[in-house]
């Protein structure tokens, strides 16, 4: 089981952790969704969560692995601000609504994140 400081250790330690074998894709995956659901409330730092959408990209992710893959991130979890495109998802800018509506393609950083992850 991971310790919750596994989660503010940054990109490249928990990369390194996966590299390893230290820990899989899924289980950070999980670490961090345990922390938004307990930390959300009181930090309110997310707009929106995918957790069935990120716990399918970390098992996918872990299989990549299994395969040999070693992509620097992959396993790692990314959050993106309100402010970066994520195809298909409301783009609110931090207002709550979206005057852009749901773009269809990713601004390219939100893009090379889930290629890296998934």
């Amino acid at each position: 089981m991971l310790q919750d400081d596994v989660a503010s250790e940054g990109m490249a330690a928990q990369a390194e952790l996966v590299r390893r074998g230290e820990a899989s894709a899924r289980e950070l995956v999980g670490l961090a969704l345990g922390r938004i659901e307990r930390l959300g409330g009181e930090i309110n730092a997310f707009v929106a969560v995918f957790a069935e959408r990120a716990l399918a990209d970390a098992r996918r992710a872990d299989e990549r692995r299994a395969r040999g893959d070693r992509a620097p991130l992959l396993g790692v979890p990314v959050a993106v601000k309100d402010e970066i495109d994520v195809a298909g998802e409301v783009t609110s800018r931090g207002t709550g609504r979206s005057r852009a509506g749901r773009p269809r393609t990713p601004r390219w950083c939100a893009a090379c994140a889930t290629q890296a992850r998934s």
